[in-house]
Formats: structure tokens, C-alpha cells, sequence
């Protein structure tokens, strides 16, 4: 299970194994700051978010991830490019594609000096590194996802084979998923033992079975919603 606590929260948000937890933030301002906040912490910056799974506090960055933008969700975003070119590269670094590699170098060194000698002015040239070469291939995750339901799929799978995430957190998705989509949705995050947080605008759907709420309303009290019963 991971705690997530914050001074606006009279109480920690609870949320993992099987609990998709909301949090409902009403106000628009208030909506605003809080997202804004949490996702600079995400990405890196300081802020009074803390995260805690049993007895261990968590690196925001480095464990968790946030989609705030689902009408344009990119699987191959910067983050997840990224993560792939370092996993591959670590994985080359293991020295089962040396010989591979040193084959290639030899035919593009071969190509090049060719290309030097038509060349009608002298050239120079850099032999390129395994990074240089995924970057001419292209090299990305494989996007087979023509719905919104398998795009966020295939992301979140992404994001759990290249880097040890614990939780993510989604923006408004009650709002562009149908109910038999979410419960799709919650099942594969809880088969990779993500944690779930989705931040709503506004509670205009009923909480479903694996679904609890904390929201915060217009004039900022606190409510805490289950499936059949609301606590103030």
C-alpha cells in the first residue's frame, strides 16, 4: 500500500492492492495548485507531497509517475525514450552484443572511407556510439494501441518493464473511460502491482467497487466516500 500525505490533507491518502483511491478537488484553484504541485515533484522538483510505502518514504521521482494530459498521451514521450535508451544501453553493456556491434562499426568504417574518397571535398567523421545507433533506427516501444484504454495500457506496461515504479497517478480518466474500461484498467495495474491515484474535477459518476474517495469540496472540507457510505 502506498501513504501519500500533504499539509491540505487532513488525512493520508491510502491507496494499492487492490484499492484505486480519488482524490476529488472541486475548487478549480485548488484543482490547479494541486496538480501543478504534484507534478513538479514527479518530475524531479521539491514540494510538501511525501509518499511512503509500510515504513519507507519514497522518492516522488523515482518511484512514482503522473498522465495529466490523456487527449495527448504519447507512448514514446521523452520520459519513456528515455528510459528505454538507458535500459538497452545497459543491457549492451553486458557484452553479449560486443562482437555484434564491432561488426557493424566495421562495415560503416568501410562505407564511410568510401564515401571520403568520392567525396569532392575532404571529410571527417566520428564513428557512432550504440546510443548514435538507436537513435538512426528510431528505436522506440512498439505502440499497437488504437483505443485511449489500450494506449494507457501499453504505457503504464512500459513504464513498469523500464523502471521500478510503485504508484501512477491520472489525471481526469473517469472522464474519457467507460466503467468496464476502468475495471480493465484497475485489473492490469493491480497483475503489475501499481498503485493507483486518480485525481477528478468533480464526483459525477458513482465510485465504483475497487474505488475509494477523498474529496475535497468547493469550500475545501474534507469527505472521505466509499461505495455506500460518505464520512465527513
Amino acid at each position: 500500500m502506498i501513504k501519500m500525505t500533504h499539509v491540505k490533507l487532513e488525512e493520508p491518502i491510502v491507496f494499492g492492492e487492490g484499492v484505486v483511491r480519488l482524490l476529488v478537488i472541486e475548487s478549480p484553484k485548488e484543482f490547479f495548485s494541486i496538480v501543478s504541485e504534484l507534478s513538479s515533484q514527479l518530475n524531479g522538483s521539491e514540494g510538501d507531497f511525501c509518499f511512503w510505502e509500510e515504513e519507507k518514504c519514497l522518492s516522488a521521482a523515482k518511484k512514482g509517475a503522473m498522465v495529466t494530459d490523456l487527449f495527448s498521451l504519447e507512448i514514446n514521450d521523452k520520459k519513456v525514450t528515455g528510459l528505454l535508451y538507458k535500459n538497452l544501453e545497459n543491457l549492451f553493456s553486458r557484452g553479449e552484443l560486443a562482437e555484434d556491434f564491432a561488426s557493424r562499426l566495421s562495415q560503416e568504417e568501410m562505407f564511410m572511407e568510401k564515401l571520403s574518397f568520392l567525396s569532392p571535398i575532404p571529410i571527417e567523421y566520428d564513428a557512432p556510439s550504440f546510443s548514435d545507433i538507436l537513435k538512426v533506427h528510431s528505436v522506440r516501444v512498439r505502440d499497437e494501441g488504437d483505443t485511449l484504454l489500450e494506449k494507457v495500457v501499453t504505457y503504464v506496461t512500459a513504464l513498469a518493464a523500464l523502471k521500478d515504479i510503485a504508484f501512477i497517478v491520472f489525471v481526469n480518466l473517469k472522464s474519457v473511460l467507460t466503467d468496464k474500461e476502468l475495471q480493465s484498467f484497475y485489473a492490469h495495474c493491480e497483475n503489475e502491482k501499481i498503485a493507483l491515484l486518480l485525481i477528478e474535477s468533480s464526483l459525477s459518476r458513482p465510485i465504483g467497487e475497487k474505488e475509494e474517495a477523498t474529496v475535497i469540496t468547493s469550500d475545501l472540507c474534507e469527505i472521505i466516500c466509499k461505495k455506500t457510505t460518505i464520512t465527513v
